[in-house]
């Protein structure tokens, strides 16, 4: 960023503030001592600069303000030796019905004959992640159990950018309280125990095509609001760790032969008419977290029927869990911008846990043990050198550049994303020795790096980073 005038002001004045004797200039230690002085000078009045013009830009801060805008919602996959890949990448097509279609009650009854309502059913099955078919496949909410708080359901597939946001708690599912009834919403029937003891329900299908084949695919329950002593807010509840089943309906042994019939669904809609013997399975899931889990999984319970494949199951032995956070960085090289894009780095830590069993033989998981830690450089916007430790780990002396995405990355280690311990000396030149010392700011102090989730973009250059957005605060 370019010197302004400020800056350039205060520069001169630590000139002549500074004396020196004819003979001082002779002397180099004296030289450098002088150097220096006025470097540090000029640094102390960019920061009271910059925190002026802060002010005057947002206002007092408040001293409860926090610079740390992540959601700390981690991201689980399959490590990458156990991933079985897709045979193409692309997008996809989604389609939402405007009609909805009635569970018959030997479905319902059927569903609630596998995930007990209070009672633990993980012997039913392991964790599991699968493989997308080559066909479309629908996916219909199907029943509701007890729950509190609120939840989202996700699709993550191989190849596709952005995870799926498939269905919010309570929409597109309508029930009959009697039989009599008239429908209504699920919600505003009862919040809290939903579809339990109604005599009737039906529900809308999405469907989905043109996902890459065979691609490595998961879903997940991502909490929104927490059910108090029950789970926690962004908490990710995943088929690879524990919180889903599943159970076939209706599929297919080696000879093209339907098995498991009682119950079947008939008249799914979407599909062709003349379609014979869809897959019919139903994932059932679990959405408490704490030693209060009934693990009964019909706190939430869905139905994929295919044309005529639904994605298929495959055991999960290991996860892994990565916790990600994207720093940005103001140098100090402009005091009136605040584009925070002088330096972008994401930093990011995965842990690791394998599938075992207790002494009852039902599926537990190990302690997860820590993989490593990366970091990112993906930003620089800053002229000005600098030095970035993250943790315990220096990543020694860079150069400052106005504009690049070098995306270079680095290990380090001794990072804790609960306490930001991230700091960043930036010089006054290339061969200056006098730096700015920089760390994440405390609790309702003026910023210099803030912290976001890495899909967060930083700003144009000079153009100031919305960060009251990430608060909801409009601009």
């Amino acid at each position: 960023m370019k010197m302004n005038v400020k800056m350039m002001a205060a520069a001169m004045a630590v000139l002549g503030a500074v004396s020196c004797s004819k003979s001082d200039m002779y002397d180099p230690a004296q030289v450098e001592e002088n150097k220096k002085a006025q470097e540090e000078a000029k640094i102390e009045q960019a920061k009271t600069d910059y925190e002026a013009n802060f002010v005057e830009k947002y206002g007092e801060v408040d001293p409860n303000q926090s610079w740390d805008f992540s959601t700390g919602t981690p991201t689980i996959s399959l490590p990458s030796s156990s991933a079985k890949a897709g045979t193409r990448a692309g997008g996809y097509e989604r389609k939402n019905s405007s009609d909805y279609y009635e569970f018959s009650a030997a479905t319902i009854n059927k569903m609630k004959e596998v995930f007990v309502e209070g009672h633990d059913n993980r012997s039913l099955g392991t964790s599991f992640a699968m493989n997308a078919p080559k066909n479309a496949f629908y996916i219909m909410p199907m029943y509701m159990g007890q729950s509190a708080g609120n939840f989202e359901l996700y699709m993550h597939v191989e190849g596709i950018a952005e995870d799926i946001k498939v269905w919010s708690k309570w929409d597109d599912l309508e029930v009959k309280p009697k039989a009599d009834s008239d429908w209504k919403n699920v919600k505003a029937h009862n919040s809290g125990s939903n579809c339990v003891g109604v005599a009737a329900i039906r529900s809308k299908y999405y469907k989905f095509s043109g996902l890459p084949e065979n691609a490595v695919m998961h879903f997940y329950l991502k909490i929104t609001e927490t059910a108090s002593g029950y789970n926690e807010k962004n908490q990710i509840l995943t088929s690879m760790s524990g919180y889903m089943r599943s159970f076939d309906f209706a599929k297919k042994d080696k000879d093209g032969n339907i098995v498991g019939t009682e119950g079947l669904p008939t008249g799914l809609k979407g599909i062709d008419e003349e379609l014979e013997n869809p897959e019919v399975m139903i994932i059932g899931v679990e959405d408490a977290t704490t030693s209060r889990s009934d693990h009964d999984y019909n706190d939430v319970v869905f139905m994929i029927y295919g044309e005529p494949y639904v994605p298929q199951t495959f055991k999960v032995e290991e996860f892994e869990t990565t916790y990600s956070k994207r720093y940005m960085i103001e140098d100090l090289g402009s005091t009136d911008d605040f584009d925070f894009n002088d330096i972008v780095v994401d930093v990011q830590e995965t842990f690791t846990q394998k599938r075992t069993t207790d002494e009852q033989g039902l599926e537990t998981w190990s302690d997860p043990v820590l993989k490593g830690q990366k970091a990112f450089l993906r930003h620089r916007g800053g002229i000005l050198p600098f030095e970035l430790t993250i943790g315990n780990k220096n990543l020694g002396k860079m150069d400052g550049v106005l504009s690049d995405d070098p995306n270079t990355e680095f290990e380090v280690a001794g990072w804790n994303r609960n306490s930001n311990n991230i700091s960043i000396k930036v010089y006054q030149g290339t061969d200056s020795q006098t730096a700015n010392q920089v760390n994440f700011p405390k609790d309702g102090a003026i910023p210099m790096i803030i912290a976001t989730d890495t899909n967060v973009a930083w700003s144009a250059e000079r153009v100031a980073f919305n960060w009251k957005e990430l608060m909801g605060i409009p601009e």
